[in-house]
Formats: structure tokens, sequence, C-alpha cells
């Protein structure tokens, strides 16, 4: 099968692809059409060596008691394939077949020796695809015996059509996710002001919490999840006042100011936007805010006097101006 007879429904048959996340992934049965007792028929194999051998001629250019097979560079390695009956097959998978006589979905060589195709030395490393890189950055995946474009598959999967001239949104080509891919050959290269803003509220909405716990360790040398232990602690209010933060910001309520001490950095509390600034603007003088709270004390019976007196001086018109 060619990569231009491959179609959506095949690849839907022997791989899954999760769009948000850009991983492929095998089926968990892998079907194949040789069976174990036919590779058994015409090959005879070495688990110790790792090397097939012709037993039963299968075409014209087959000598029994030869190795079989033929070695191909292939992305980032070089493996060894064996024609068996018009298909195409890696070794390191008939040898797998013919010692545990089931098809492995991922073969892995432990020593990374891609032509030791010595049992001991293979693992079946699951459903998970690994797929080969080449010095272009480009992720390849092998079905049927062809080398697809990772990401053209993922086009395939999803939309059940081959991309023109595919592109990479972030230039990362080992970044698989739908999200990621464009079809160039259909739409503009460049996004529109609109697509450029949501990228940048979908990436705000991402890493925020990542951005936050930066900032914290930055300026306080405490984490995001120290900053909501605090916030626990003072049941969500400010530390001084008791009451929730009222400030806002773009329409959202505003978070708690992380309240330190500038002489040592120590972290105190967390305050709201009008405790904040009070101590800061004393500051942090513990004298200024006693006196402070003497003055309130020393006028808080005299203001309403005062200003009953004032509104009799000035007259009834005068008294609706005061608040």
């Amino acid at each position: 099968m060619t990569k231009k007879e491959l179609t959506q429904e095949r690849l839907r048959e022997i791989l899954d692809y999760d769009p948000e996340t850009g991983i492929f992934s095998r089926k968990s049965e892998v079907s194949e059409k040789l069976t174990q007792d036919r590779l058994k028929e015409v090959l005879q194999f070495d688990p110790h060596t790792g090397v097939f051998v012709w037993i039963s001629k299968t075409g014209r250019k087959v000598s029994v008691g030869t190795e079989a097979g033929q070695t191909k560079l292939v992305g980032h390695g070089t493996y060894r394939y064996i024609n068996i009956d018009g298909e195409r097959y890696l070794a390191q998978r008939l040898a797998w077949l013919w010692c545990t006589g089931k098809w492995p979905r991922l073969v892995r060589f432990r020593d990374e020796n891609s032509l030791n195709c010595a049992f001991d030395n293979l693992e079946d490393a699951g459903a998970l695809i690994t797929s080969s890189k080449t010095e272009a950055g480009y992720l390849y995946i092998r079905i049927d015996g062809s080398d697809h474009i990772a990401a053209r598959l993922a086009w395939l999967y999803v939309y059940g059509k081959w991309p023109g001239l595919l592109r990479y949104r972030n230039g990362d080509k080992t970044n698989l996710r739908i999200a990621n891919l464009r079809d160039s050959s259909v739409e503009s290269l460049q996004p529109s002001d609109q697509e450029r803003s949501d990228r940048r509220k979908a990436y705000y909405r991402e890493q925020r919490d990542r951005v936050r716990d930066l900032e914290f360790q930055k300026k306080f040398g405490i984490t995001l999840g120290q900053y909501r232990e605090m916030l626990a602690t003072q049941n969500g209010v400010c530390a001084i006042c008791g009451n929730e933060e009222s400030i806002k910001r773009n329409g959202k309520t505003r978070w708690l100011a992380v309240d330190h001490c500038h002489n040592s950095n120590k972290v105190r509390g967390l305050l709201c936007g009008a405790c904040n600034p009070m101590i800061g603007y004393a500051k942090d003088r513990i004298e200024i805010l006693e006196k402070a709270i003497g003055y309130l004390k020393e006028h808080q019976l005299d203001e309403p006097v005062a200003m009953y007196a004032m509104s009799e001086m000035n007259g009834p018109a005068a008294s609706e101006g005061i608040h």
C-alpha cells in the first residue's frame, strides 16, 4: 500500500490519534496477514544472533540457506526488511512473531542497534508510538511498509484527506496537535488579528498559574501553592479588615495582595487593596499607626458636632452638600 492509497479508514484501523495532545498510539490488536506457521515454513530464525535464513524458496531471488532480507536507511536508523509472499516486513517484527506467535505493537531495540534482532535485544514498547526523526526535524511513522510524515497522518486522521502544504503554527515539527497544524495551500499563512488575539488568550489561560507561580517566587519567595494555603488559612479575606477584596480590574476582582516586610522580605499575610497601601504609606511604622488610632479616637465624637454647627451657620442649603 503506497502513501496515496492510505485512507482515513485504514489509518484509523491501526492507529489512534488524540488531536488535543498530538499523540499517536497503536490499536491494542495489530492485524497482519502473515502467521507464525507460515513464517516458520519459509524461514529459520536464531534468537541468539537475530539472523533469519531461508529454508524454503518463495521467489526467484530467494536462495535456500542464505541470510534473508536487505538493509535500508529509514529516518534516523538502518533496518532489515524481508519480503514474504509479496509483502515486506521489518525483521525485528518477524523475530517477535517467530518467538511469541503474535505480532508486536511497537518493537524497540534495547541496545539501540536497529540491526540487532536477537530476541533478548527486543521489547514491545506497547501502544505508544515514538516516530523516527530525520535531520530536517520531521517525525515519520511507518504504515504498511511506507513511511509517512506524522503531521500529515494527523491531518488525514482528523479531516479524511491529505493536506496540500502543511505548516506548523509554532514552528515545532514535533508538535503534532491538530491546533498546531494548518494547510497553507488553502488558507493564508498569516493569521488574522482575531486568531492572534485568541491564541494569546488561550496561551494566557494555559500558562496563567505557571506565570503567577514564577512571579510569586521572584517577588516574595513563595509558590502559588503556598499563596493558596495562606488564603485558605485567612478564609479568603484580608488579614487586617477581615473583608474580601472589593477592587476590580478589567471587570474581575483582584487577588489579595501579598504583604511582606521591606527590610527582611518576610511574607506576613494577604491584604486587600485598601489595607495594603495603608500600612505602606505608614512605612510599616507602628508608632504612626498608633498615632492615627489615637487621632481617630480623639475626633470621632467631635466630628458630628462640628458638622452640625457648620450646617447651622451656612443654612439648610449648605448642609445638603455635606456627605
